[in-house]
């Protein structure tokens, strides 16, 4: 029996979070509960709120959620179209 599966091909919108919350999309922006001054911000995602270092990218998912994604963990798992 094979257990293994590939993830689907999806194009996804992310942009890296630069410590201000500003710099990012209005509908990214929305999905912000809180920023620390010049440091971390929380994102209020579908598991509960996350928080997103600097650095990390802010995900939109297929269904307009955002999450956040550590930049090592980004780069391994996505590339640029």
């Amino acid at each position: 029996m094979n257990n293994l599966y590939r993830k689907k091909p999806v194009v996804i919108e992310a942009y890296q979070y630069t410590g201000n919350v500003l710099d990012l999309p209005s509908k990214f922006q929305r999905q912000i509960s809180k920023q620390e001054f010049m440091g971390s911000c929380y994102i209020d995602t579908l598991e509960g709120t996350m928080e997103c270092h600097i650095g990390d990218f802010i995900i939109m998912g297929i269904k307009g959620e955002c999450y956040p994604c550590a930049a090592t963990i980004f780069y391994l798992t996505y590339d640029k179209e």
